[in-house]
Order: structure tokens, then sequence, then C-alpha cells
């Protein structure tokens, strides 16, 4: 192909003499191969080069009005057309009075017209266009072709009125959307309609949209917008049968997050039947889940638990677990944040990996430092035990010779129990109160409690029930400090046990 200056240069020059067929053959050539690659301004110069070296033709005229339409010249389009279209109904008059067969008018000519007149907005023109082309439908492979051909034009005008409602739909122009899937559905009834496919269409691309930014967030809402009033025109239509329509409503209405939209999808949607087995076979998961996420938007999160489980047991292999991911909420928003973390795990991403929830890892957070609170809170009340276990050891050293043995016994088993977990606190208490090291007072305390202990103070006027407390002390305190005592030490404890055990018979 001949570059763009080289072509316009070569065509100024053409202009000044007639062009030679293998020129126009040329010219025409190139201006096909602009047209496919969407040149369409270098494939217009082309075209009309030609048209002026072979006017009056209409397949160089179809040409050009295709090139108009696509760079948005649409009166000047219709206007070629429309001269195209009369030219060959009246060379068809000629012919019939001359007594000829006239030649058929191809129905691209129609086709392109009615093209021009959708994007114009002339839907009804449009139609009649189409309507307007006439054959001979004898069967034969060129009437089957035509038939063809004019079917892909209906079902291409078709595509022309929806995306035009399309348009509508997302400027707010409910009429204008209206008016425009009513001419879809005239110029080619199928099945879905086209009032569905608008439904649908707009509610995949609310759903499919971005929505991290508050520039997304706005567009995409948006979008969820168009996407109701969309389904609103096919429940108009579908009020018979409303059921498929009502669901994609209700799907579209909880992309809008507000509380309106949640309370109508709950009415659309119905109340969840109590004995789900016995509904199973006609209530979705996605219908359990839907009603759940509506009533997660109205902050009912009991009623959203409740709703979120059927979906769980209806369809308990969800790859994304969404009803996990809505009772995960719910039970954070109850004050239940280990349920929330439990049931959050089954909340996943699209490609299968865990799902990062925020209000999950608030959960966790707030566990963790309810895990530091109460560790800081077990290690001060050790602490103060420690301490308190130190002051009383301090005491008894103090008193040594006039503690009783039930108190000597007391503080022995407290120190003991302590005395591996408390080593720190002792050793620092003992530094800050004398300056040295900390030391066992068993040595101490062994010693003094086996003379107190071998000589029990009188006997025989104390009840029975000192008797028995009296035995049962000495025999802990020797079960305590028999490693510590000598033999004699031992044998003086054991007895006064003795003696004791005989006032008890």
């Amino acid at each position: 192909m001949k570059p763009i200056w080289t072509l316009a240069f070569s065509i100024f020059l053409l202009a000044a003499r007639p062009l030679t067929q293998s020129e126009v053959d040329s010219l025409y050539a190139d201006g096909q191969q602009f047209f496919a690659e969407k040149k369409f301004t270098e494939a217009l110069a082309n075209f009309e080069q030609v048209g002026t070296a072979v006017p009056n033709d209409s397949r160089i005229d179809s040409w050009i009005a295709a090139c108009l339409n696509e760079l948005g010249r649409f009166p000047a389009a219709k206007d070629r057309l429309e001269m195209v279209i009369q030219r060959l109904q009246d060379d068809r008059i000629r012919a019939r009075d001359q007594g000829k067969d006239p030649e058929p008018i191809d129905v691209g000519y129609f086709t392109l017209l009615a093209r021009v007149q959708a994007n114009m907005k002339e839907f009804d023109r449009a139609i009649e266009t189409l309507e307007a082309f006439t054959f001979q439908d004898d069967g034969s492979e060129g009437a089957n072709s035509t038939k063809a051909a004019l079917d892909t034009a209906r079902k291409i005008l078709k595509t022309q009125f929806a995306a035009a409602g399309a348009e509508c739909l997302r400027s707010g122009d409910i009429d204008g959307t209206r008016r425009a899937l009513t001419q879809a559905e005239r110029v080619h009834p199928a099945t879905p309609t086209t009032r569905e496919w608008l439904a649908r269409d707009s509610l995949a691309r609310a759903e499919q949209a971005p929505g991290a930014s508050d520039e997304e967030r706005a567009a995409k809402s948006k979008l969820y917008q168009a996407a109701v009033a969309a389904s609103r025109l096919w429940l108009e239509e579908a009020a018979a049968a409303p059921a498929p329509a009502q669901r994609v409503l209700a799907d579209a209405l909880l992309g809008t997050k507000t509380r309106e939209g949640y309370g109508e999808t709950l009415t659309l949607l119905g109340p969840l039947a109590t004995d789900l087995e016995a509904i199973s076979p006609t209530l979705e998961a996605s219908r359990a889940l839907d009603i759940a996420s509506a009533h997660t938007g109205l902050e009912q999160w009991d009623l959203a638990l409740d709703a979120a489980a059927k979906s769980i047991k209806l369809d308990p292999a969800d790859p994304l677990g969404r009803a996990y991911c809505l009772r995960s909420y719910a039970h954070y928003q109850l004050g239940r944040c280990p349920e929330a973390v439990t049931e959050g795990r089954s909340c996943k991403n699209p490609d299968g990996s865990p799902r990062q929830l925020r209000h999950v890892e608030i959960c966790e957070q707030r566990e963790a430092k309810l895990d530091a609170d109460q560790a800081a809170a077990a290690e001060d009340k050790r602490k103060r035990k420690c301490n308190t276990v130190y002051a009383r050891v301090q005491w008894a050293k103090s008193f040594l010779n006039t503690v009783a043995l039930d108190d000597l016994l007391e503080i022995a088993k407290q120190f003991r129990a302590s005395e591996q977990s408390c080593r720190a606190e002792f050793d620092a208490a003992e530094r800050a109160a004398s300056g040295g090291a900390f030391s066992s007072p068993m040595p101490e305390f062994c010693p003094t409690g086996a003379k107190a202990a071998s000589s029990p103070l009188n006997l025989a006027s104390k009840p029975r029930e000192e008797l028995e407390a009296l035995r049962k002390t000495t025999e802990e305190f020797l079960e305590l400090c028999g490693p510590s005592l000598d033999s004699t030490q031992i044998a003086g404890v054991k007895g006064a046990i003795g003696r004791v055990g005989q006032l008890i018979k």
C-alpha cells in the first residue's frame, strides 16, 4: 500500500486528467484496505476520487456512505444511501417499462441505511427501512442467501438498539431505554429478550467493576443503580413469571448498599422457611445467601446468622465460603470475636487463598491484647504473691522462737511452693533489704519447728479436735522438714506424734 502522503499527492495529480481503469482499480482496492484497517478518512478520500471518475455508481456511493457512517457524519451518510436506493428503484422501474427483468437490489444497501438511521436514534425509520426491502422468496439459493443476510441485518440492528438502550440507561433516560428495547424486540424477537439481556449485562458490569478507590466505588454504585433500573424494565416484561427477574433485581439492589435496597431485597426474596429439608429442592443456597446479605446490610445480625447457616447447609462446598464471611462479620458485630475468627478462616479469595477480613484482624488484635493483659495480670499477681511470701518468711525469721508450729509450717509450705518461681523476686527483695543474697530459711525453720513439735504443751488438757489437728500439723511438718533434720530431731518429733496418738485413743 502507498504511504498516505504519496497517495494524496497522486490523487492531486490524477485530478488534472481522467483516470485510467487500472488507476481506478488501484484507488478502489486501496480504499477497501484502508477501510479494513479502520483508516476511514483515508478510505473516504480514495472512494470519493473513484466516485468522481465513475459517477452514479451505487457500489462506490455505498462505500462512501459507509465511511461517512464510521466517521460519525450520519446525515451525510443517510442522504447518500437514500439517493442510492432511490436510483436503484428508478432503474428497476425503467427496466419494467422497457419490458426487461429488473435487477434485484442488494439487501446490503437497506442494511447500511438502517444502521445509519439507528445511529441517529431514528429507530422507527430504521425498522421501516428493513421492512421496505422486498425480494422474491422462490426457495432458490440466491433467495436463501438473501434471507440469511436479512436476518443478520436484523440481528445487527437489534444489537444497535440494545446498545442505544444501554446508553440511555446509563444517562438516566429510562423512557429512552424502554423505547430502544421495545424496538429491539420488534426488529428481531428472540430468547432471551433484550430486556433480560440488558438487565443481566448491567448486573455483570456492576459486579465486575473495580471498587478499591472512592472514585471506583462511586462509579460501581452508579452501575448497580443502572442494573436496578434495567431489572425493573425486565420485571415489567416478565410480570407473568417474575422469579428470574426478581432474583436479578435483588442482586442489583444488594449492590447499591442502601437500607431501601436491602429492605426491598427481603421483600422480593421472601422469608426463609424454618424447615430447610422441606424446601431445599426450591430454595437455592444463593437465595439464602442474598437474604443473609440483606439482613447484614440492615444490621439484623441474628437473622443474618440464621440465613447464612441455611446457605451453608444447602451449599457446604461453596469454594469462596461466602456464607462463612457473612457469619464471621455477624459474630464480630455481636461481640463474639472467637467465633468471628473461626468462621473467617473459611472465607476465601477466588484463587483459594484465605481472604483478609478487617474485622477478623481487629478480633485477632483484641484477642492478642487480652492474652497480653491476662499474662501481665498473672505476672503481677505472681510477683505480689512472691513478695508476700518473702515478707512472711522475714517475719517468721524475726520471731522464730515464738512462732506457733502451725504458723511456721504454713509459711514453710508457702516458701517451698514458690521457691523456684520466686527466686528472682526473693533475691531482689533481699538485696534491697540487706544488700546480700537471699538464702533458704529452711535450715532455721526446721530445727526450731522440730524443737516445738517434740515438746507439745498441755496435751492432757486439749480436746480431741485440737489433738487431731496437732497430730496432722506435726505429721505435715515431719514430711516437709524430715530431710533437713538429724535422727535425734526426727525421733523427738515422731515421739510427740505417738504421745498425741495415745491421747486420741
